[in-house]
């Protein structure tokens, strides 16, 4: 029933020519609509997001470039427990406060939840005159065998300035 006072019949096809094609054509296109829809549906599955603070705050300036440095390094800040150990007199390369250091790294250690604790009496280190790494720190060092520590550790670009301050008097647990 037409409720305009125009009596000719309103059909589609008889308006503009695109109107007539879009009527032709409605199941195809509501058709192609729909599966253009559920295939961006089915890509948006595959998508992931990364808001760390790292992508978020991302910029060109040294700060950043020395951020990014560490998190190579040592994994992503936002994962990590740092503990800053410091003396106020001599150094950390002193018999008790290695000791002090190894009872906490293994303490650490046993926390769970935790996969691991990097501090310098455990790292790694080849020295002069060897092919093969050994512990920075051995066990049972004695007090000779610490200052030579000391000095590889020092002149380490890996280690001073890192998980040792350049007067050695602070230490990091990673």
């Amino acid at each position: 029933m037409n409720i305009s006072s125009d009596s000719s019949c309103v059909h589609p096809v008889q308006g503009s020519p695109v109107g007539a094609a879009f009527y032709r054509w409605r199941l195809a296109l509501a058709l192609g609509f729909m599966s253009g829809l559920a295939l961006a549906a089915w890509g948006g599955l595959s998508l992931r997001f990364d808001f760390t603070p790292q992508r978020i705050f991302e910029s060109d300036d040294a700060d950043y470039a020395e951020l990014r440095q560490v998190t190579e390094t040592f994994g992503r800040d936002d994962t990590l427990l740092v503990i800053v150990a410091s003396v106020e007199t001599g150094d950390v390369f002193q018999r008790e406060r290695v000791d002090y250091l190894r009872s906490l790294h293994a303490a650490l250690g046993r926390v769970e939840g935790v996969r691991a604790v990097r501090d310098f009496t455990a790292a790694p280190v080849v020295r002069p005159g060897s092919f093969l790494p050994s512990l920075l720190v051995p066990p049972e060092a004695d007090q000779p065998a610490l200052d030579e520590a000391r000095e590889l550790a020092l002149g380490h670009p890996l280690l001073a300035g890192r998980l040792i301050a350049r007067d050695a008097q602070a230490a990091l647990l990673v």
